[in-house]
């Protein structure tokens, strides 16, 4: 490497680069064991280019999972919030707090609370399906679909998730 300072001291060599030095070692390196080996090198392109195509195949399928599953959670989350307008808005309000006249007057549970929160996806199947209280059966007029959607709604409104964080202090 003695020899090189000066060229470096003269601001020959670009090195912005890799050094072309070591690019020219590699390719003799490599050409001299393709050489030993007769066709290798078309057999290493080609697996090259097989595994760059098959990669391509992959990325592509992955990515199309990715947005089916984005897209039909987007729609249970829709489909959920669609059937609670119909049929739970009139009683535990847009926000789920139960502050509704009708709601206030049956003392609709707030959904939001963790008390409601806490319990299983079975307890509030259930509570959905049978009625509980004040609330009527509802297994009869939406099906066991979107009972499941309006529960994953319901999930949503828990305290702090959907309502905006105040800042403490001032």
């Amino acid at each position: 490497m003695v020899g090189l300072e000066p060229e470096l001291s003269r601001g020959s060599v670009d090195l912005t680069g890799p050094n072309p030095l070591e690019l020219r070692s590699l390719e003799r390196a490599a050409g001299s064991w393709f050489q030993m080996q007769p066709g290798r090198a078309e057999l290493f392109w080609g697996n090259m280019n097989l595994l760059f195509k098959n990669l391509s195949l992959v990325g592509i399928s992955v990515l199309a999972i990715l947005i089916g599953s984005l897209c039909s959670a987007v729609a249970e989350d829709s489909a959920g919030a669609s059937v609670y307008k119909a049929k739970c808005l009139t009683c535990h309000a847009k926000d789920g707090s139960g502050d509704t006249p009708v709601g206030k007057s049956l003392q609709s549970a707030d959904l939001r609370s963790p008390e409601v929160q806490k319990k299983s996806d079975a307890e509030l199947t259930t509570s959905i399906s049978e009625g509980k209280g004040n609330m009527p059966a509802f297994k009869t007029l939406i099906s066991e679909d979107e009972i499941h959607s309006v529960l994953s709604y319901v999930r949503t409104l828990a305290k702090g998730d959907s309502a905006p964080k105040k800042k403490s202090g001032n």
